[in-house]
């Protein structure tokens, strides 16, 4: 075999100078302990696509929720990130999840899989998402002559003392959901449908069961106790009520009337809109949060118009930058509906820094963030609060709290039936016809309105929310009892208290729901201190 040689070297060449820097043109010199940025591995790209995503969606919301803009354009920032909620990403996370070992490892690649598989989902539904809110931030309903805005329909609702009027109105809008919006509802639900199939669920049940790890009929059964034991004192009080105060009859009160009713209007001159923010600073004061020097928390109370009327939360990269947005109005839903959003901020805010990107925003779902919106927002149903800081005389605050907790009632079993209502929903996804004869059955004989079926699928909360404020109202009772016996009625004038509850923030959404059940001692889904709220001694 024949040998290679290497050529021998030409003893007249000049031999380099190993100190030489290269000459101009090639490489730059690099000294041997210079730095080097290390490249990102590509799960850590994931990653920070998905917060440079997540800024960039966070930052339509706000524009579209506080009426600087007009048009939703998610499809617009879905399709900037189409590479990051790829297949291909999906099930690369996916598999890092199912192979690494550790309980902390395995649960921070599931959330991003979970997370990134629902940001894919969501591109694949963004225009039909799109339209349906373009939609809506446009509408206009037409009634007596004039132009409302679909927005302002559910405030006027709420503020007009005529209820002949509110029929009205209450008709004008059913029309406009039935022309304009369910045409695009369908559509976006036969969508939904479709793409959750292809990525191998059943339906949006399923996914949402597996994403949270919850079984939504099990959580039905744990709540028909709630329904079946509050049954005849919120029929007999909603009688009397109804029947005296708005002169209608119940059962069967229009579903036009259930905002005013909701609203609670005739509180209105107890809370006017000047005293909001100062009332919510020294509830916030008491439990020594100090907002106003809460840097990374920013309010827009601006009146604009085209402006949500809905209070709203968005925390971007918690607890890097949180938002909370209201329309004051004045009355006693803005002090509520401030108080709700507080407690998302607060926990977005206050959640700590040395946390993982996964397990400070990739919930799971959002049972826990929602308990400690209620927890601030039942403060208006506190008689010691509404009498400490709210300013009310005794005999005011006793007909405060007595009035919001059978709007509150109302509500849970109204929750109870969506909830009941999803399950069966979930059976048959694309009959409109049995799906909108269930709504109107299931929703009217729990709450007693007269449910018009228009709202089959307007009324459906994304990913199943009504399980998450569900799980959130069981929790909330609970962690409201624990901190009456720890600090006292008066735990929301107690600076300890603020600080439990700072421990608690600061876990971030690193815990379920259950697992802040399980920390103060109480069992998860137990209805106990529920009932307790409402048809035994108040807490």
């Amino acid at each position: 075999m024949r040998k290679i040689r290497k050529p021998a070297p030409d003893r007249n060449a000049k031999k380099p100078n190993k100190n030489a820097r290269p000459a101009k043109g090639r490489a730059a010199y690099r000294h041997p302990f210079a730095y080097v940025p290390r490249q990102p591995n590509p799960y850590e790209k994931i990653l920070w696509d998905y917060e440079e995503y997540e800024r960039a969606i966070c930052a339509e919301v706000l524009a579209v929720g506080n009426g600087l803009k007009t048009e939703q354009d998610f499809a617009g920032v879905m399709g900037k990130y189409s590479s990051l909620f790829s297949p291909k990403n999906v099930k690369y996370t996916r598999h890092l999840a199912d192979c690494l070992f550790g309980r902390a490892l395995i649960e921070r690649h599931d959330r991003a899989a979970w997370s990134l598989l629902e940001g894919l989902i969501a591109r694949k539904l963004a225009k039909a998402a799109d339209d349906l809110g373009t939609a809506q931030s446009r509408g206009q309903v037409h009634c007596a002559g004039r132009n409302v805005p679909y927005y302002d329909v559910a405030p006027r609702l709420a503020a007009d003392r005529d209820p002949e009027r509110r029929e009205r109105l209450w008709k004008a809008y059913l029309g406009f959901v039935e022309d304009k919006l369910n045409p695009l509802a369908i559509e976006h639900n036969r969508l939904l449908l479709r793409t959750m199939n292809r990525q191998g669920f059943v339906n949006e049940r399923d996914f949402a069961e597996k994403r949270k790890k919850i079984s939504l009929a099990e959580l039905f059964e744990k709540l028909s106790p709630v329904l079946a034991a509050t049954e005849e004192p919120y029929m007999e009080a909603m009688r009397e009520y109804v029947r005296k105060r708005l002169r209608l009859r119940f059962p069967g009160m229009s579903r036009a009337h259930e905002a005013y009713f909701l609203g609670l209007r005739e509180f209105d001159r107890l809370f006017p809109a000047r005293r909001l923010l100062p009332v919510c600073l020294e509830t916030f004061h008491g439990l020594g949060l100090e907002l106003e020097t809460q840097d990374n928390l920013r309010i827009d109370a601006a009146n604009r118009p085209g402006k949500d009327s809905r209070a709203f939360c968005v925390g971007i990269n918690p607890p890097e930058e949180v938002h909370l947005s209201i329309k004051p109005r004045g009355g006693l839903e803005d002090y509520a509906s401030f108080l709700h959003e507080a407690g998302h901020a607060w926990h977005y805010a206050l959640t700590s820094e040395s946390l993982t990107y996964e397990m400070r925003a990739m919930p799971r779902s959002n049972a826990l963030t929602e308990v400690y919106s209620f927890l601030f927002e039942y403060l208006v149903q506190n008689e010691r609060w509404l009498t400490t800081v709210a300013g009310l005389a005794p005999d005011q605050a006793a007909s405060v709290a007595e009035r919001l907790n059978l709007a509150d009632l109302y509500l849970l079993r109204r929750f109870i039936g969506k909830l009941e209502y999803e399950i069966e929903f979930s059976k048959q996804p694309l009959d409109n016809w049995h799906n909108a004869f269930a709504y109107r059955q299931i929703l009217s004989a729990r709450t007693g309105t007269a449910y018009d079926d228009v709202h089959y699928l307007l009324d459906m909360d994304e990913d199943l929310y009504t399980a998450d404020y569900l799980r959130a109202w069981l929790a909330e009772a609970q962690l409201r009892e624990k901190l009456v016996r720890d600090f006292g009625p008066d735990w929301f004038r107690s600076p300890a208290a603020g600080e439990f509850l700072k421990g608690l923030w600061a876990k971030g959404e690193s815990w379920d729901n259950e697992d802040l059940v399980r920390h103060i001692g109480a069992e998860p889904w137990d209805p106990s201190a529920l009932l307790r709220r409402f048809i035994g001694s108040p807490t």
